[in-house]
């Protein structure tokens, strides 16, 4: 239980500041809206402003617990996420409304800037996020591996061994739509050394192996029937953009 305990703290903490990541919903400005918006809320209906608190907290509680998951589960509530926010713009233009005292076009020019400004910070959250993204090859890494196993052949019983990341695995069974199964090369060295491996294999119905090794794929190719698909030593030969695409990818960068 302490170690339990001690997890799903590590996870509550985790999810909570999630609110406040840029990437994830748009950085402190955001959280600040959505603060509003629960305010707006709860003086116009404590109902529904219960029910949205509780809502999350509680799923987040039993995220961070119960099923220690540690994947983002925003998702869950996308839709009370930009009922608060959305909430938290007319709260902050009723504020300054209000406090100066505006009114005629006045109103009509400050919520039109507020709107403005909450759009500009979306799309620096988005200029930062697609950057990232943009920089990060293990997108095209996993298309130049998929094309190699759509040139095996695979039928659609048949499973690969590899020892890539999940990330690269869920891109792969994404782009290729083949069962794949992981070996890390511990357990494949385990295997081998115990003469194991063929039988494992027979029973995870694998017959082929990805990202290993030149070494580990030699020792599992001698023991076993399986055929390799690529190792880990493979060259990506990664085709060069084009002109205009870069420019674009460089522009949204």
């Amino acid at each position: 239980m302490v170690d339990r305990t001690t997890l799903g703290l590590v996870l509550f903490f985790k999810h909570i500041f999630r609110f406040a990541s840029l990437e994830d919903l748009g950085g402190p400005f955001v959280l600040l809206l959505m603060f509003l918006g629960a305010y707006g809320l709860r003086k116009k209906n404590k109902y529904l402003y219960r029910f949205f608190v509780y809502w999350i907290f509680s799923t987040i509680f039993l995220l961070s617990f119960l099923i220690l998951a540690s994947r983002s589960h925003l998702m869950d509530f996308n839709w009370a996420i930009a009922l608060l926010i959305s909430l938290g713009l007319l709260t902050l233009i009723k504020v300054l409304v209000d406090y100066f005292k505006i009114s005629g076009r006045g109103v009509l020019i400050v919520s039109i800037i507020i709107i403005l400004v909450g759009l500009y910070n979306f799309i620096i959250a988005n200029h930062i996020l697609w950057g990232r993204i943009y920089d990060d090859s293990n997108n095209l890494i996993a298309g130049v591996y998929s094309q190699e196993i759509e040139k095996a052949n695979i039928s659609e019983e048949e499973v690969i061994a590899t020892a890539l990341a999940p990330d690269y695995i869920y891109s792969l069974n994404y782009l290729t739509n083949k069962s794949m199964v992981i070996f890390h090369p511990e357990t494949i060295e385990s295997l081998l050394d115990k003469n194991e491996l063929s039988s494992v294999f027979q029973k995870f119905k694998v017959k082929y192996i990805l990202g290993y090794s030149e070494e580990i794929t030699e020792k599992i190719i001698n023991q076993t029937k399986v055929k390799n698909i690529a190792s880990s030593s493979f060259k990506l030969d990664i085709s060069q953009l084009p002109r205009n695409k870069g420019w674009l990818m460089n522009l949204i960068k």
